[in-house]
C-alpha cells in the first residue's frame, strides 16, 4: 500500500511538472524551463524533452547544442510537432547556423523553400566571406566612451571605431547598442570606405517596422585595442535609420550584439565613461542572461512581479510590453489610457499605453527606481520584437548603476 501511494504521488508530480513545462514551452518562458530542466521526469515525451533542451540552448547561447537538439528534433519528430512548431524550431535552426557563422547550412536549409530564393543567394554569397573573428589582447581591451543627450533628456553611448581601409584609417563614432541584433552603418560611409556589399536586400524589422535592407562586411575594425575581423553590417540608405528629433542626427552607425558576444565578456562603466572587452569580475547583483532570437534578456522583478526583459543599451527610455501590462492593469485600474510614441527603425511608432508614476526594478540584490514608465496596452498598434518578452531595459534605468556587465560565457548579467 505504502509503495502504492509512493508510485501515484510519483505519477502526479511528474503530471504535474509535465504540465508546467508544456505551459512554460508556450509562453517561452525560459526561467521557468531552466528551474525544471534538472529534474525532467523520464515519462516526458522525447519530442518534448527535445524542445526543452533547443530552448534551453537557445537561451544559453550554446547553438553548436541547439543545432543538434533541434536537427534530432525535426528529423525524428516533426510530425508530432505539426506545421507551425515545424516551422517555429527550423527557424530556430536557420537562425544558430546564421549565428554560428555555419552560413552553408544555412543556405541549404533555405535552398528548397519556394520564395527563399534570396535568402539563398544571400547565405550562399556570405559563406564566401571568412567567419568574424574578435582578438583581444590579454587582460582585455578598454575603450573610453561619450554619453551624449538624446531628445529630451535620454542618452546614447558613442564609442570611436576605427577603419582600415588599405593604408587609410577612418576614425567614426559608432552607437554601442546592445539590442541591435546586427551591427549597422551607413550606405554614405560603406561605399566611402569600400565596404564590400554581399546582396540586393533583406528584410529586416525593429520597434518601428520592417524594413529591405543590403548587407556589407569590411576586413577589420578596431575599438580600443580589440580587433575584429570580417565583421557584418546591415546598410541604411539615408531616412532608414533613427532619426533623433531635436538635433536631426540619424543614428545609422551602430555596433551591435553579436560583436559584443564574439568579445564573451563587456563591462560597462558609467562613472568611468569606459567599457572594458574580456575577462571582468562579476558584480554584487547577478541576473541570468539568456539568449531569443538575436537578443539578450535577463530575469527581474518589476514591482514584485517576476518577468523578463530585453538589455538594451540603445534604447533612450525603458518600456513595458502588454503582455506586461495584462499583470500590472489590476493594481491600476483607473490609469488613462493614451497615444504615446517611440522611435525605431525606420518610423515612429504610436500606440496606446499608460504611464506608470513608479515602477521599481530589482536585478539580484539591488532595487532601482524609475518613474515615468510607458507601458504598452494594445498587441494590435504595438510590434513588439519578441511576442514574449515583458519590456526592454534602456539607458535611463541602466544608468542608475556604477557598471554592469554582460558575460556572454557564463550567460550572467551582473550590476552595482
Amino acid at each position: 500500500m505504502l509503495l502504492l501511494s509512493l508510485v501515484c504521488a510519483l505519477s502526479v508530480a511528474a503530471q504535474g511538472t509535465g504540465n508546467a513545462i508544456d505551459k512554460a514551452l508556450k509562453e517561452n518562458d525560459i526561467i521557468t524551463l531552466q528551474r525544471l530542466h534538472p529534474t525532467l521526469p523520464d515519462s516526458l515525451p522525447a519530442t518534448t524533452r527535445l524542445r526543452v533542451e533547443a530552448e534551453l540552448n537557445i537561451a544559453l547561447n550554446n547553438l553548436e547544442g541547439a543545432k543538434k537538439s533541434i536537427s534530432n528534433l525535426l528529423n525524428k519528430h516533426s510530425a508530432e510537432l505539426g506545421e507551425e512548431l515545424t516551422s517555429h524550431y527550423f527557424s530556430l535552426l536557420l537562425e544558430a547556423c546564421y549565428n554560428l557563422g555555419d552560413y552553408r547550412s544555412a543556405a541549404h536549409l533555405v535552398s528548397g523553400i519556394e520564395g527563399a530564393k534570396a535568402e539563398h543567394r544571400l547565405f550562399s554569397t556570405i559563406a564566401k566571406v571568412r567567419p568574424m573573428r574578435v582578438k583581444i589582447p590579454k587582460g582585455g581591451a578598454e575603450v573610453p566612451f561619450k554619453l551624449r543627450k538624446v531628445g529630451n533628456g535620454g542618452h546614447h553611448i558613442w564609442v570611436d571605431v576605427e577603419i582600415r581601409e588599405g593604408k587609410k584609417r577612418i576614425r567614426k563614432e559608432f552607437v554601442f547598442d546592445s539590442g541591435a541584433g546586427l551591427s549597422c552603418v551607413s550606405e554614405e560611409f560603406a561605399r566611402a570606405n569600400n565596404f564590400r556589399f554581399l546582396n540586393d536586400s533583406i528584410a529586416t524589422g525593429g520597434v518601428g517596422g520592417r524594413l529591405n535592407l543590403q548587407l556589407a562586411t569590411t576586413p577589420r575594425l578596431q575599438i580600443g585595442k580589440m580587433v575584429v575581423e570580417n565583421p557584418i553590417f546591415l546598410v541604411f540608405r539615408r531616412g532608414q535609420a533613427a532619426l533623433d528629433k531635436a538635433s536631426g542626427r540619424e543614428f545609422a552607425n551602430i555596433i551591435g550584439n553579436p560583436i559584443m558576444c564574439e568579445a564573451g565578456c563587456v563591462e560597462i562603466d558609467f562613472r568611468g565613461n569606459n567599457i572594458r572587452f574580456g575577462s571582468t569580475a562579476e558584480l554584487s547583483s547577478k541576473s541570468p542572461l539568456f539568449r531569443r532570437g538575436s537578443l539578450y534578456y535577463i530575469g527581474l522583478e518589476v514591482d514584485g512581479l517576476t518577468i523578463d526583459a530585453e538589455i538594451d543599451t540603445g534604447a533612450v527610455s525603458t518600456m513595458m510590453t502588454p503582455l506586461f501590462h495584462t499583470h500590472y492593469k489590476g493594481t491600476t485600474p483607473t490609469a488613462e489610457i493614451r497615444q504615446l510614441e517611440g522611435r525605431g527603425v525606420g518610423d515612429t511608432n504610436r500606440f496606446e499605453g499608460i504611464i506608470a508614476p513608479l515602477l521599481s526594478f530589482r536585478l539580484g540584490n539591488r532595487t532601482v527606481q524609475l518613474e515615468q514608465v510607458k507601458i504598452a496596452t494594445n498587441n494590435d498598434d504595438y510590434q513588439v520584437v519578441s511576442p514574449y518578452s515583458q519590456g526592454w531595459l534602456g539607458m535611463d534605468l541602466l544608468a542608475k548603476f556604477s557598471r554592469i556587465v554582460l558575460d556572454f560565457d557564463t550567460m550572467i548579467f551582473s550590476a552595482e
